[in-house]
């Protein structure tokens, strides 16, 4: 099938929630390191397989890199489908504080979701001291 270039004039609610529902059929799957699959999977290619679902290539891995349709956003214009960056790691935004990853950490392994709220009980204070950019293909 044919990728599309997304428009940066879409971006309707509709595809934000088609990502995080790509990236919800995962939820519970292994961490896997390099995986790409319900056998397992890793940050990043929790990240791509979300958005090759919705027919958008994004560079696979845990940065922005140019010439891919994902860019740098500010923090405070993030949105449902948006990609939160820490160092060498990334996580698909869903929205009202929550993101969802594949974390190979021993005490919540697997595709798992948490929050940028220190109020949530899901709230991974680790993750949110390193988170340095947000992207978005919009």
């Amino acid at each position: 099938g044919d990728y599309k270039t997304p428009d940066p004039m879409l971006g309707t609610e509709a595809d934000f929630k088609a990502l995080c529902d790509a990236a919800m059929l995962y939820q519970g799957t292994h961490y896997r390191w390099g995986g790409k699959s319900p056998m397992g999977i890793d940050c990043s290619g929790l990240c791509s397989m979300a958005y090759m679902l919705c027919g958008i290539l994004i560079y696979r891995d845990a940065k922005i890199v140019e010439g891919w349709p994902m860019h740098q956003i500010p923090f405070a214009n993030k949105k449902r489908g948006d990609a939160l960056y820490f160092p060498g790691h990334i996580a698909l935004y869903l929205g009202e504080g929550r993101y969802i990853h594949s974390t190979g950490a021993s005490a919540s392994g697997g595709v798992v979701i948490n929050s940028l709220d220190p109020a949530d009980p899901l709230y991974r204070e680790d993750l949110v001291k390193s988170l340095y950019a947000v992207g978005s293909v919009f």
